[in-house]
Protein backbone atom coordinates (compact mmCIF):
# COMPACT_ATOMS: atom_id res chain seq x y z
CA UNK A 1 0.00 0.00 0.00
CA UNK A 2 3.00 2.71 0.76
CA UNK A 3 4.46 1.30 -2.39
CA UNK A 4 1.77 2.76 -4.88
CA UNK A 5 0.75 5.92 -2.00
CA UNK A 6 4.40 6.96 -2.80
CA UNK A 7 3.90 6.26 -7.14
CA UNK A 8 0.87 8.02 -6.99
CA UNK A 9 2.96 11.02 -5.32
CA UNK A 10 5.90 11.27 -7.58
CA UNK A 11 4.31 10.54 -10.64
CA UNK A 12 3.26 14.66 -10.95
CA UNK A 13 6.26 15.69 -9.70
CA UNK A 14 7.79 13.54 -12.90
CA UNK A 15 8.37 16.51 -15.71
CA UNK A 16 6.92 15.91 -18.87
CA UNK A 17 9.72 16.58 -21.65
CA UNK A 18 9.48 17.43 -25.04
CA UNK A 19 11.08 15.18 -28.00
CA UNK A 20 14.37 17.24 -28.42
CA UNK A 21 14.79 17.83 -32.18
CA UNK A 22 17.62 16.47 -33.91
CA UNK A 23 20.62 18.63 -34.51
CA UNK A 24 20.84 19.48 -38.56
CA UNK A 25 24.29 18.19 -39.81
CA UNK A 26 26.08 20.49 -41.80
CA UNK A 27 26.77 18.82 -45.58
CA UNK A 28 30.89 18.20 -45.28
CA UNK A 29 32.87 21.07 -47.24
CA UNK A 30 35.56 20.09 -49.20
CA UNK A 31 38.98 21.88 -48.96
CA UNK A 32 37.70 22.21 -53.20
CA UNK A 33 34.77 23.96 -52.37
CA UNK A 34 36.42 26.28 -49.30
CA UNK A 35 38.97 27.86 -52.11
CA UNK A 36 36.34 28.44 -54.89
CA UNK A 37 35.93 32.61 -54.66
CA UNK A 38 37.73 35.90 -54.94
CA UNK A 39 41.09 36.41 -53.15
CA UNK A 40 42.50 40.09 -52.61
CA UNK A 41 46.19 40.26 -52.73
CA UNK A 42 47.64 41.93 -49.40
CA UNK A 43 51.26 40.81 -50.12
CA UNK A 44 53.63 39.12 -52.01
CA UNK A 45 57.17 38.30 -50.78
CA UNK A 46 60.40 36.08 -51.22
CA UNK A 47 60.57 32.58 -49.71
CA UNK A 48 63.22 34.12 -46.90
CA UNK A 49 60.40 36.66 -46.20
CA UNK A 50 61.34 39.84 -48.10
CA UNK A 51 58.59 42.09 -49.26
CA UNK A 52 58.82 41.63 -53.12
CA UNK A 53 55.75 44.53 -53.30
CA UNK A 54 52.64 45.47 -51.98
CA UNK A 55 49.45 46.15 -54.37
CA UNK A 56 49.64 49.88 -53.48
CA UNK A 57 47.20 51.72 -55.46
CA UNK A 58 46.43 48.04 -57.89
CA UNK A 59 43.21 45.77 -57.22
CA UNK A 60 44.27 42.72 -57.40
CA UNK A 61 42.35 39.62 -57.20
CA UNK A 62 42.77 36.28 -57.28
CA UNK A 63 39.01 34.67 -58.89
CA UNK A 64 39.05 31.03 -58.34
CA UNK A 65 35.99 28.94 -60.19
CA UNK A 66 35.84 25.42 -60.64
CA UNK A 67 38.83 24.61 -62.94
CA UNK A 68 39.54 27.73 -64.05
CA UNK A 69 41.02 30.96 -62.25
CA UNK A 70 41.47 34.31 -63.44
CA UNK A 71 43.20 37.01 -62.72
CA UNK A 72 42.00 40.42 -62.18
CA UNK A 73 44.19 43.83 -61.61
CA UNK A 74 41.49 47.00 -61.33
CA UNK A 75 38.95 45.35 -62.61
CA UNK A 76 40.26 43.77 -65.66
CA UNK A 77 41.18 40.56 -66.31
CA UNK A 78 44.94 39.97 -67.03
CA UNK A 79 44.98 38.06 -69.62
CA UNK A 80 48.84 37.43 -69.79
CA UNK A 81 49.25 36.41 -65.76
CA UNK A 82 50.80 32.88 -65.44
CA UNK A 83 47.19 32.57 -62.82
CA UNK A 84 44.64 33.31 -65.54
CA UNK A 85 43.86 29.87 -67.10
CA UNK A 86 42.94 26.35 -66.41
CA UNK A 87 44.30 24.68 -63.06
CA UNK A 88 44.47 21.02 -61.13
CA UNK A 89 44.95 20.65 -57.20
CA UNK A 90 46.70 17.93 -56.18
CA UNK A 91 45.15 17.79 -52.48
CA UNK A 92 47.07 14.06 -51.71
CA UNK A 93 50.05 16.19 -52.05
CA UNK A 94 51.29 17.80 -48.47
CA UNK A 95 51.10 21.20 -49.08
CA UNK A 96 48.50 20.35 -51.79
CA UNK A 97 50.22 21.30 -55.07
CA UNK A 98 48.45 23.46 -57.40
CA UNK A 99 49.65 23.18 -61.76
CA UNK A 100 48.44 25.95 -63.70
CA UNK A 101 48.21 25.88 -67.45
CA UNK A 102 48.28 30.09 -68.36
CA UNK A 103 46.25 31.01 -71.23
CA UNK A 104 49.50 33.18 -72.46
CA UNK A 105 51.07 28.85 -72.45
CA UNK A 106 53.24 27.29 -70.65
CA UNK A 107 53.01 25.78 -67.17
CA UNK A 108 53.24 27.10 -63.82
CA UNK A 109 53.39 25.08 -60.72
CA UNK A 110 52.24 26.20 -56.98
CA UNK A 111 51.62 25.15 -53.36
CA UNK A 112 48.93 26.40 -51.57
CA UNK A 113 48.06 26.83 -47.83
CA UNK A 114 44.63 27.83 -46.42
CA UNK A 115 44.13 29.06 -43.43
CA UNK A 116 40.34 29.88 -42.90
CA UNK A 117 40.21 33.40 -45.08
CA UNK A 118 43.72 33.15 -46.02
CA UNK A 119 44.98 31.72 -48.97
CA UNK A 120 49.12 31.26 -49.55
CA UNK A 121 50.36 30.64 -52.72
CA UNK A 122 54.26 29.21 -53.44
CA UNK A 123 55.21 29.90 -56.55
CA UNK A 124 57.75 28.02 -58.50
CA UNK A 125 58.45 26.95 -62.20
CA UNK A 126 56.73 24.98 -64.25
CA UNK A 127 56.48 22.50 -61.33
CA UNK A 128 55.52 23.53 -57.76
CA UNK A 129 58.36 23.81 -55.61
CA UNK A 130 59.61 21.42 -52.69
CA UNK A 131 58.28 23.44 -49.96
CA UNK A 132 57.69 27.19 -49.36
CA UNK A 133 60.95 28.02 -48.51
CA UNK A 134 61.88 27.17 -52.08
CA UNK A 135 59.71 29.04 -53.68
CA UNK A 136 60.30 32.09 -56.50
CA UNK A 137 57.73 34.05 -55.00
CA UNK A 138 55.05 33.85 -52.03
CA UNK A 139 51.69 35.74 -52.62
CA UNK A 140 49.45 36.53 -49.42
CA UNK A 141 45.67 36.69 -50.31
CA UNK A 142 42.10 37.52 -48.11
CA UNK A 143 39.08 36.07 -49.05
CA UNK A 144 36.35 38.70 -50.72
CA UNK A 145 33.57 38.54 -48.31
CA UNK A 146 30.45 40.01 -50.58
Amino acid sequence: MRAVLLVTLLLPAIPVRPERPQAETQPQVGPQQLIIGDWLCEKVTSAQGQNLGTPGNNRMIFRILPGQSIFIVNGKDSEHDGLTGAYTIDWTANPPAMHFRPKRGGKLGGLIRLEGDLLVLALGGETPPMGFGSASMIAYYRRVKN
